[in-house]
């Protein structure tokens, strides 16, 4: 695992987030149509394809918060292989203190 150090001031935390959060917004926005008519019903091919686009878009915007959470408070960048599960694990150990 390789780990290197890095500094996000409080502000630009906040800013990151905020805009992390503004752009899942905007991206679930047009489609709260489709989510509320599969909510109903079974999901078409091409429904099925555009929800999980949507979802895989969600998620990424939710890990962007959690690594720039990371960088923050324990002042790191996790890269590597499997660096998607190493930094959930550092940021729950975060939480958990």
């Amino acid at each position: 695992m390789i780990v290197e150090s890095y500094y996000v001031s409080h502000k630009k935390l906040i800013e990151i987030v905020e805009f992390e959060i503004s752009e899942i917004e905007s991206e679930l926005l047009p489609y709260s149509e489709l989510i509320k008519k599969c909510k109903n019903r079974e999901p078409e091919l091409i429904e099925k394809t555009t929800i999980a686009s949507i979802l895989h878009s969600f998620y990424t915007g939710i890990e962007n918060i959690i690594v720039t959470i990371v960088k923050y408070y324990d002042n790191t960048i996790v890269s590597g292989k499997n660096w998607h599960k190493k930094v959930i694990i550092i940021f729950y150990e975060l939480v958990e203190k």
